[in-house]
């Protein structure tokens, strides 16, 4: 129990969680009007306090956002254009978007490409030297003078 000129917030609510089950009087309502006062009159007892104002009037917030008051003020609603495309292309598995990114792409895949055409001919060259007479006579030569030792 409480008297109504000495409420107190955690009597009411107590850990700032509401449900706390209240009741009242009649005359304890008229001594809360008394106390804090109404919307349209002021109260008795305290001076110069007035009782807070709604802020909404309604509180139909979808209502609010579709109204042609609020939509009229509102950017136009976009069309169906796309900005860039729906999923992120991977650079190292997709060439446009690796020049896009990185300019000096497609002269490195050149330079590697050369790198790897001239090693290939290196190759071709050398067994070509090992295949031929003079190579498989140098060849023996070796073989001999490594089983002498």
């Amino acid at each position: 129990m409480c008297h109504v000129s000495r409420l107190n917030v955690l009597q009411l609510a107590p850990g700032g969680h509401l449900g706390r089950f209240c009741v009242f009087t009649e005359d304890a309502f008229r001594a809360l009007n008394n106390t804090f006062g109404t919307n349209k009159a002021e109260c008795t007892q305290k001076n110069g306090y007035h009782i807070n104002r709604h802020v909404m009037n309604c509180a139909d917030i979808s209502r609010i956002i579709n109204s042609d008051q609020v939509q009229s003020k509102l950017r136009s609603q976009r069309t169906s254009v796309r900005a860039h495309d729906k999923t992120k292309k991977n650079p190292l598995k997709n060439k446009a978007m690796m020049l896009r990114m990185n300019p000096f792409a497609k002269k490195r895949a050149e330079l590697i490409a050369k790198r790897e055409a001239d090693r290939h001919a290196g190759r071709a060259k050398a067994l070509k030297a090992k295949r031929s007479k003079a190579g498989r006579a140098s060849k023996a030569a070796r073989t001999k003078r490594d089983q002498g030792l």
